[in-house]
């Protein structure tokens, strides 16, 4: 997986997470990430960019994640010494874990409330179209996680304070959430592509491909049940029409074997 790509490039040797200390004279102190819940999915994307550059050898990959996860410009560790930058560059152990957190109701990304629909009962159909059409190529799931992730998490709408306490009392009720798309997609897609974590962003998307596992199975079941009672039905009609005397004796013969081929590709219904 991506997540280890760099299983064999990372000195395992004991970290200090203190990396003020390390012995970088002209750096200072930098704001180095500590973790994936403070990794965005455009950077996520960016890091797996380098991963897969051919152009880079390890030790050039260690720099440019150094410079994504720290927001240095470019060429900012070129003057470094390798064992520096090697030193830096183990205070990232969370590259060794998978990215995950606690699924939550509602989420705050770039500075905006959204709440989780947890419920496939409660998607809209746009939201459902949307849902599937991102995730249909395996390929391409984890390009679209912003898109899916649009699509099951509504914007919660900024009510006034008589409008809340309106909506305790009873006397008229507000919608809490945006309707889909109330907020032109785009906007949320970009926002959620730019500011989501990608802890929270693989904490959701678990929890929907198992829900829609679930789901799905719950569908092909209910399908599978209709399609019986379908072909116990036609079956009892078949039944009726070949008992009826005016029926000549070589079609009724038909109609029989007819009838025990049906059931036996389904599997004795009847």
């Amino acid at each position: 997986m991506y997540i280890i790509g760099l299983l064999d490039i990372i000195d395992p040797r004991s970290i200090n997470k203190k990396y003020k200390i390390y012995p970088f004279r002209v750096m200072g102190e930098l704001n180095i990430k500590k973790s994936w819940n403070e990794v965005s999915i455009s950077m996520y994307h960016d890091y797996l960019d380098i991963l897969d550059d051919p152009n880079f050898n390890d030790f050039d990959k260690r720099i440019r994640i150094l410079e994504l996860f720290t927001g240095v410009e470019n060429g900012y560790f070129d003057n470094q010494k390798p064992k520096d930058v090697q030193h830096l560059f183990d205070s990232l152990n969370f590259l060794l874990e998978t990215p995950n957190s606690e699924l939550k109701d509602y989420y705050i990304i770039g500075n905006k409330k959204y709440k989780l629909i947890k419920q496939v009962s409660e998607l809209t159909a746009g939201q459902f179209v949307d849902l599937e059409n991102a995730n249909q190529k395996p390929e391409t799931r984890l390009d679209n996680l912003h898109i899916s992730l649009s699509a099951v998490l509504l914007p919660c709408k900024e009510l006034t304070n008589i409008q809340k306490l309106a909506n305790k009392s009873g006397l008229k009720t507000f919608p809490r959430l945006e309707k889909y798309c109330e907020t032109p997609l785009k906007e949320t897609q970009e926002n959620i592509y730019k500011n989501c974590s990608i802890a929270d962003a693989f904490a959701i998307s678990v929890f929907f491909c198992t829900l829609f596992k679930a789901f799905t199975n719950c569908i092909q079941l209910y399908l599978a049940i209709m399609s019986k009672n379908k072909l116990a039905q036609a079956l009892k009609k078949l039944r009726k029409i070949s008992n009826d005397p005016k029926i000549p004796q070589d079609l009724k013969m038909k109609m029989m074997e007819t009838e025990k081929k049906i059931l036996s590709e389904a599997g004795g219904i009847g």
